[in-house]
């Protein structure tokens, strides 16, 4: 039986989302930092893999479980991977391409699951400025596709008629954060981890750390203080950044127009809690 303490952690969540920030604050207590090992371009392994796989069923038969198994407890390592404190025991795994299988991962695994979830509006404006391209087709493919239409489309209707219309470049991108949260939200996986709300991290971090670090027996160190305070080395690099703020920056970002489009898709998807104005 694995010990509470000696259990890895997890943090899934889509891109953008504070995913790298949040991994960090946790390897900052002496964790090794096992950064997106499903990212094709940098890690062979998984060359081939469907991008974002969807496996939730009980007894779901996973073809790359032994090179999964592999990533889990850090001994599938390269350059790209293996970003803080290698060769620690305990491992924080920092995924944005498995929100898709997080019930097959809590049946096979034993750890401390973690979500962060980030204002749509954020993700997508932070997209934008990224260059971040999400191919509308292919969005609107995984719309239709049987696997995700039927179980989980077929009571939004609102999702399902953006199959049949073009979407702009920022509808795509809502619409593929509307996937990778909507879908998890829909199989109670949300209920099954801990839940980081992005924007109340960034308001009170010792507040919202504190209240997280004993759920998932992690020290709260002077570096995890220090990290607290600290980007994350994905973060975004701007000008004026003694005036950045991430949880409202957006609105320099994304027009009127546009913002109102990506709240159009939240609503379809049924997850305006998340929306911040």
């Amino acid at each position: 039986m694995v010990d509470q303490h000696e259990k890895n952690v997890v943090v899934f969540g889509a891109g953008r989302s504070g995913t790298t920030w949040l991994a960090q604050i946790i390897a900052a207590a002496g964790l090794e930092l096992i950064f997106e090992p499903l990212m094709s371009e940098e890690v062979p392994e998984v060359e081939g893999w469907k991008p974002h796989p969807l496996f939730y069923r009980k007894g779901d038969h996973f073809p790359w479980q032994e090179t999964f198994s592999e990533i889990m407890n850090g001994s599938l390592r390269n350059e790209w991977t293996i970003r803080q404190n290698s060769g620690a025991p305990r491992k924080v795994v920092k995924f944005i391409r498995a929100n898709l299988m997080i019930d097959w991962i809590l049946e096979h695994y034993l750890i401390h699951p973690l979500f962060i979830i980030r204002n749509p509006l954020s993700v997508v404006a932070s997209m934008q400025e990224q260059e971040w391209f999400v191919p509308e087709k292919w969005v609107r493919s995984l719309i239709r596709d049987p696997r995700f239409a039927e179980p989980f489309f077929s009571n939004l209707p609102g999702v399902s008629d953006l199959a049949d219309r073009e979407l702009t470049e920022v509808e795509a991108k809502a619409v593929f954060w509307g996937i990778l949260n909507s879908i998890p939200k829909q199989l109670g996986s949300f209920d099954r981890l801990h839940l980081v709300v992005y924007e109340e991290l960034c308001e009170d971090p010792e507040g919202v750390f504190g209240r997280l670090a004993p759920k998932i027996q992690l020290p709260v160190t002077d570096e995890v203080h220090a990290q607290l305070r600290r980007r994350s080395f994905m973060a975004g690099k701007r000008d004026g950044e003694e005036a950045y703020d991430p949880t409202t920056s957006w609105k320099s970002v994304l027009s009127s127009a546009e913002a109102d489009a990506v709240e159009d898709i939240v609503h379809r998807f049924r997850l305006d809690e998340y929306l911040r104005k």
